[in-house]
């Protein structure tokens, strides 16, 4: 907490304001002591490790609403990249492969590991779970993206779309791409887990939920922080498999073999059904619309407070 951009504002609001924000611990420590909204369902939700809120002001309540995200909305993965810097994914060829019967998989290992931080440095004692202590961002992310070339790479009844992230190296030292993938350095990932068979991610919370929310059941190669935890829950339900130590675990062989169950394109395929199931679960908690209600319920008491305000 002692870098300038935390303690300029800080400052400044409390010169405003005569509110220290940090006065009892950082801001993601801060619970409402009347209600606080988890856009999750019980099936999947994680409550939080205890930390100096709970020890000081005891427990609080949590409410799950479901996801909060929108289809009409265009998210994009690792949206940080500038506009006009990537070559667009072309929904028209996407639509195309899908009119021809093709099954269409995403991947994407999200924007932790591929970020600057983390893309030439071990994820250190954050990956040490997860064995991935002595580990790059870029050995991770090109791992999985190795795997999937060699597992589907000439299965011209799948078309593969992987978002690589903004590093210009992340192909660096691997085999061409197959024919049948598309990549590109950010993808609008509602409206390609709208087409997809499958996801193949590292099951960060807004990936889990966006696609479960749509129903696509998916192969996890978590990282760290809650992506393994994320991953177990997604297995748990059936709606996918996971590949927890993915050094060890994630091979060509074991990629392949999960994916020809999750894109097993019949009636009896488990995860397709289980994924559709927890998609109607998060339907039926109300998302936005659930928010909102909590919300105006509680302002109307006039009772809102934060604990450690």
């Amino acid at each position: 907490m002692s870098h300038p951009w935390v303690q300029g504002p800080r400052k400044d609001i409390l010169d405003t304001y005569g509110f220290d924000v940090l006065k009892n611990g950082m801001l993601m420590e801060f619970y409402s002591t009347i209600l606080n909204l988890v856009a999750t369902i019980s099936e999947l939700y994680i409550p939080p490790a205890p930390g100096r809120q709970q020890e000081k002001f005891g427990s609080f309540q949590f409410q799950c609403i479901g996801v909060m995200a929108d289809p009409k909305v265009k998210r994009v993965a690792n949206a940080h990249i500038k506009e006009g810097s990537m070559q667009e994914l072309d929904m028209a060829e996407v639509e195309e492969a899908r009119s021809l019967g093709r099954q269409i998989l995403y991947v994407s290992m999200g924007t932790v590991a591929t970020c600057d931080h983390f893309w030439n440095s071990p994820f250190g004692a954050f990956g040490v779970d997860n064995g991935l202590e002595h580990c790059t961002g870029k050995q991770l992310t090109q791992h999985v993206f190795r795997s999937c070339f060699e597992a589907l790479g000439g299965d011209t009844g799948v078309l593969v779309i992987v978002s690589l992230g903004p590093q210009e190296d992340a192909l660096d030292g691997l085999p061409a791409a197959p024919r049948n993938f598309l990549l590109r350095k950010a993808v609008p990932q509602l409206e390609a887990l709208l087409r997809c068979s499958a996801f193949v991610t590292h099951c960060g919370a807004n990936s889990m939920h966006e696609a479960l929310s749509l129903g696509v059941p998916m192969v996890v190669v978590p990282i760290f922080a809650d992506q393994p935890l994320n991953g177990d829950s997604v297995a748990a339900s059936g709606a996918g498999l996971c590949f927890r130590n993915p050094l060890d675990t994630l091979s060509v062989t074991s990629l392949r073999s999960a994916l020809q169950q999750i894109m097993d394109p019949s009636e009896t395929n488990s995860f397709r059904a289980s994924a559709k199931k927890m998609s109607e679960k998060l339907t039926a908690t109300g998302g936005v619309q659930s928010a909102a209600e909590s919300v105006l319920a509680q302002a109307r008491t006039g009772k809102a407070t934060a604990g450690g305000a």
